[in-house]
């Protein structure tokens, strides 16, 4: 599904601002993507499926505009609807918490480097 190398994925994460490296890493994006994926029930692969196309978007690695392409053909097996609702939970629990802490955020770049 993905052809990112562990250079090009490396070479986002040092470029991301820190508000989202520090949120990967952290055990509230952990949590909501257990809680998004068990509400779906999605099987280990659907999981790690999902972590990873969130990964990438936060990452600068798929194109916001692509992020639904990339949840249709996954291995999620998902209705349309169950593919719109994990979309719309995603967008409430996961982006809108980046959104507002890179909002909240007032580190200067260079001191996050």
């Amino acid at each position: 599904m993905f052809s990112f190398t562990p250079e090009e994925i490396a070479g986002a994460k040092s470029s991301a601002p820190k508000v989202i490296t520090d949120f990967l890493a952290s055990a509230d994006f952990k949590k909501e993507i257990f809680a998004i994926s068990k509400q779906h029930t999605l099987n280990l692969q659907g999981i790690a499926e999902l972590s990873d196309i969130v990964t990438y978007m936060l990452l600068g690695l798929i194109p916001q505009h692509e992020f639904a392409g990339y949840i249709h053909s996954s291995h999620m097996h998902l209705s349309p609807e169950g593919q719109r609702m994990l979309l719309s939970e995603v967008d409430a629990k996961i982006f809108s918490e980046i959104k507002r802490r890179l909002q909240s955020d007032t580190t200067p770049r260079t001191e996050q480097e």
